[in-house]
């Protein structure tokens, strides 16, 4: 059984039909869409392409919302409703992620993600890169090599001082040192 949701203040093709299962359920989404919709709408219109997406996410509110179990539970209704909104927008993009290609739509409409860095971001990886071997070579080679070791080769703080015949409190003191050093040079907040 469908019930329509009809409002005379709406336009035609802002009405939503609803199929409802239970008559709890019927006057809990009458009472999300009296108190809600004009909220939810102007919410999904900024996030949706389409008055087309924006009907079909609508209507799926609704139906959601009408099959809840137990509408008597919910303390906050404008809470709920614009969680169960933010749900499905989020399951949907995640389905459009995992199938870009939409048969109903121009190639030129999809985007097809790079997994490469922008030019802007590999100009700033090879300038942050330069810095970086310039304080290490200002390092004193003991705090360069323990921290090379630890942070690059993945040793150990002990494993390094049996590599370098230094004791872990002297290890951890170089890599200690050697961390001021980069995050001066660097200027990184810590």
């Amino acid at each position: 059984m469908a019930t329509a949701i009809a409002d005379p203040e709406r336009s035609e093709e802002d009405q939503t039909v609803v199929p409802f299962r239970t008559r709890e359920g019927s006057a809990f989404a009458r009472l999300v869409y009296d108190r809600h919709d004009g909220e939810l709408r102007r919410y999904l219109r900024r996030r949706l392409r389409s008055a087309a997406d924006l009907d079909d996410t609508i209507q799926e509110i609704y139906v959601r919302i009408a099959r809840y179990p137990d509408p008597g539970a919910i303390l906050n209704t404008q809470a709920f409703v614009m969680t169960a909104a933010a749900n499905l927008l989020r399951d949907r993009f995640a389905a459009a992620a995992r199938h870009p290609l939409d048969r109903g739509s121009p190639i030129e409409d999809v985007e097809f993600p790079c997994a490469r860095p922008s030019p802007e971001r590999q100009l700033e990886s090879q300038q942050t890169l330069a810095l970086v071997i310039d304080a290490l070579k200002d390092l004193a080679p003991k705090s360069r090599d323990a921290l090379i070791l630890h942070r690059f080769r993945d040793l150990t703080y002990p494993e390094i001082a049996k590599l370098m015949g230094l004791s872990t409190s002297m290890v951890q003191k170089h890599i200690n040192r050697a961390l001021v050093h980069l995050t001066q040079k660097l200027k990184v907040e810590p």
